[in-house]
């Protein structure tokens, strides 16, 4: 075994990872900064490779752990293929919760079975619009041959695993008589 390390050693190929130094705890970024923007004070050195700082990546980023708040993890690599990682909190300075918005009434003929939500959009200041990802909670009395209102909720989460959600009233009108709006 001495042996082996001995030979390792003299092939110029170092044990250890790099070592990451973060300048904060905490990076208060916008929502709307580049993901470079997300490695700023970031530096990475190896004893052998010298800096390694154009290593560094962003590993992951968490769903939110508080209001406005995520977790960071960087990791950063050396020629030997080493990997030392760290971790900060990323604070958004104006991060607004996902918005609904109704562009088209709920309203539908009675025997329609196909609900659609077109009318319903959401807009994320983080992942754009998300309209496709809204799912629907109806009224259990909801019945498709029944005119009337029925509460319906709209929901949501975003990537940052926000959650927002919307009630309206679905609006079932006989299908026989003309629609007065």
């Amino acid at each position: 075994l001495f042996c082996f390390f001995v030979y390792r050693r003299s092939q110029g190929v170092d044990g250890s990872g790099p070592v990451m130094t973060i300048d904060s705890d905490v990076l208060e970024v916008s929502v709307t900064d580049s993901a470079e923007a997300l490695l700023q004070g970031i530096t990475a050195t190896d004893r052998k490779d010298g800096d390694v700082t154009e290593s560094v990546v962003l590993e992951s980023l968490s769903a939110f752990i508080d209001t406005d708040t995520r977790l960071a993890t960087y990791a950063a690599f050396d020629s030997d293929k080493h990997v030392t990682r760290g971790a900060r909190r990323i604070v958004y300075t104006d991060y607004t919760k996902p918005e609904f918005s109704m562009t088209q009434d709920l309203e539908y003929p009675t025997g329609r079975s196909d609900i659609s939500i077109n009318g319903i959009k959401v807009q994320d200041c983080i992942d754009g619009d998300i309209s496709s990802f809204i799912k629907v909670k109806l009224d259990p009395a909801y019945d498709i041959d029944e005119e009337g209102e029925y509460e319906t909720e709209f929901s949501i989460v975003n990537s940052a695993g926000d959650k927002a959600s919307f009630k309206a009233y679905i609006t079932i009108y006989d299908n026989a008589e003309t629609k007065i709006s």
